[in-house]
């Protein structure tokens, strides 16, 4: 839940129209910033706390039925595309260079990988994110 404190952050950027050319992220920062990117302010915050209460989100549910806790069914297709829609057209413009930063499970080294299509790269955002 560390990342509703980045949210705020990112919304007060887009308050301020403060925009990075070069953007690198890491874990729950990582999906932050593509909110960030679209320019949608509040989505943020609100992916991470409206559906607390949803088994599908985060919950031993998930971690059972799926092997994950947070449900990648849920965080990666349901939310963005319809209960909290994403904008990829907005997001599409951003025209400058977009990193999540994710760990290479054979050397342990960081890796950056580059976001250009968000529906193509999500993987990234999703490798990026992963807890061990």
């Amino acid at each position: 839940m560390r990342a509703v404190y980045t949210a705020g952050v990112l919304d007060f950027f887009m308050d301020q129209e403060l925009y990075f050319k070069h953007i690198y992220a890491v874990s729950a920062g990582s999906c932050q910033a593509c909110s960030y990117l679209s320019k949608q302010h509040g989505r943020g915050y609100h992916t991470i706390v409206d559906y607390l209460d949803d088994k599908r989100y985060c919950s031993l549910y998930s971690l059972i039925k799926t092997g994950d806790l947070f449900g990648v069914e849920m965080c990666y297709n349901l939310i963005p595309n319809q209960l909290n829609l994403y904008d990829y057209e907005v997001f599409d413009q951003y025209e400058g260079n977009f990193y999540a930063v994710v760990t290479n499970c054979r050397t342990g080294q960081a890796e950056y990988m580059k976001i250009n299509d968000l529906h193509k790269d999500i993987i990234s955002i999703r490798a990026s994110s992963s807890l061990p």
